[in-house]
Parts: structure tokens; sequence; C-alpha cells
């Protein structure tokens, strides 16, 4: 038996609280190489942080993470996939959840952020038990613990009836507003201008949503070198703050 639907003003809360600073996710400790691009010149202000993140965003993690994040929910809820098989009524055997996890963990650039996927992924399923369990309750809390991030959001908001569209907002909004802050406090900005950076990548924090809906795991893949190689450099950087 499914679990009830929440409302919309229910799942709203719901989301809002999941991607809040009160989560113990550890967000603020992985700053996702963004400690590195600062202490090489490529973020220096707050126009070059805006375009740091909106390529991070649309072209890399966040991108795929949307994606992997709607292929797992589709796999607890049974939804059909988005992209080509949806247009062309093609029909291919669902990817497990272990399939896209699999995929998850293959896209992370470096030992860092395999940690940081899989840290988080672990704190956000711990997070979430403080809810009551829901009926749909597969898999196991035990191996939901061993999945990265996106794939731990797509299960437990399955799990809970939330909706896809809002689970990918916040889920998005929180990743850029993480990285946003911790860049604050390194260059540093002031609150407003970060403000600014944020209200800025509204629009397309809702238009990757939106793609990722549309896609499938076909569609993953990233051009965000300079990130990359930052959250590698990072590995060996003299002077560290955050974790990764």
């Amino acid at each position: 038996m499914s679990p009830p639907c929440p409302s919309a003003a229910q799942a709203a809360q719901r989301l809002q609280l999941w991607f809040s600073p009160a989560m113990p996710t550890g967000a603020f400790s992985h700053g996702h190489g963004i400690e590195s691009a600062i202490a090489d010149g490529d973020i220096h202000d707050a126009q070059s942080l805006q375009r740091w993140l909106a390529g991070v965003l649309a072209r890399g993690a966040g991108r795929n993470d949307a994606i992997l994040t709607a292929a797992a929910w589709r796999s607890v809820t049974g939804s059909p996939a988005g992209g080509r098989e949806a247009d062309t009524g093609e029909r291919t055997s669902a990817p497990t959840l272990t399939d896209i996890d699999d995929l998850a963990r293959a896209l992370c650039a470096g030992a860092e952020r395999s940690r940081e996927t899989l840290s988080q992924g672990r704190a956000f399923a711990d997070a979430v038990a403080a809810w009551q369990p829901p009926t749909r309750a597969s898999p196991a809390p035990s191996a939901l613990r061993q999945l990265s991030l996106p794939v731990v959001i797509g299960v437990v908001s399955a799990q809970h009836s939330l909706p896809l569209a809002a689970t990918l907002v916040a889920a998005l909004q929180a990743f850029v507003g993480n990285l946003a802050w911790i860049a604050a406090r390194l260059l540093p900005l002031g609150q407003n201008a970060t403000l600014r950076i944020l209200a800025a990548l509204e629009s397309p924090v809702q238009r990757v949503a939106r793609l990722a809906i549309e896609s499938n795991l076909d569609d993953l893949g990233g051009s965000t070198m300079l990130a990359d190689l930052g959250s590698l450099r990072h590995e060996t950087l003299h002077t560290r703050v955050c974790l990764t």
C-alpha cells in the first residue's frame, strides 16, 4: 500500500525542512572544489562566482544529480522514464537503484567528490529517519545509508510521496545555496551580494529541474573541467577549510 499523498502545503513544508541547514548532512563542510577555485583565482568576485555556480548547475554535478534523483524517484514509484524512450514509445528494462547508484559513483571526479556524495547520502538517510517510516519502505534503511546523495533523495522523496518537480527544485536550490554561502565566507562576499546571486539562479534552478524530468540516464554527462580539476587539486591544497 502506498503512503497517502501529502497536500501541497505539507510537501512544501517537508522539503523546506529536508533541504534547510536544520538537516545535519554536513553540507557546509563540502565545498565541491570551490575552495580550490577561489585559491586559483577562478572565482574572485560575485560575478565570477555566479558564472561558476551557473556552470556547475547546468553542465555539471547539479544537472547530473537531478537526473539521477529523478531516475531513483521513478524506480521507487514505477513511473515511466523521460527522454527518448517517452518520445518514441521504446521500452527498455528499468534501471535498478544499484544501477543508478553505480552511475552516480562513476560520475564523481575524484576521491573527494565520491566522499562528498556518499557521506552526505548517509547523513541524509539518517536524518530523514526522524519522520515516520513510510509504507513504501524499500530499500531498507541500512541499504539506503550506502547510496549516494542524489539516489537517497530520489528514494526518500518517493517513499514519502513528495512530488518530483518540487523535490528537484528544493535539492538544486540547496546545492547552489550551500556553495554560494561557502564562497561568501572565503572571498568574502557580503550577504546582499550573495543573495543577489541566489536570486539570479532561481530561473536556472527551475530550468535544470524541468530538463531533468524530461531526461533519462542516457542524458548524463558534463562539461565543467575547471570545477572537476578544482576538486582534484583540493586534495592537496595546503590550507583547507572545507573537507572537499
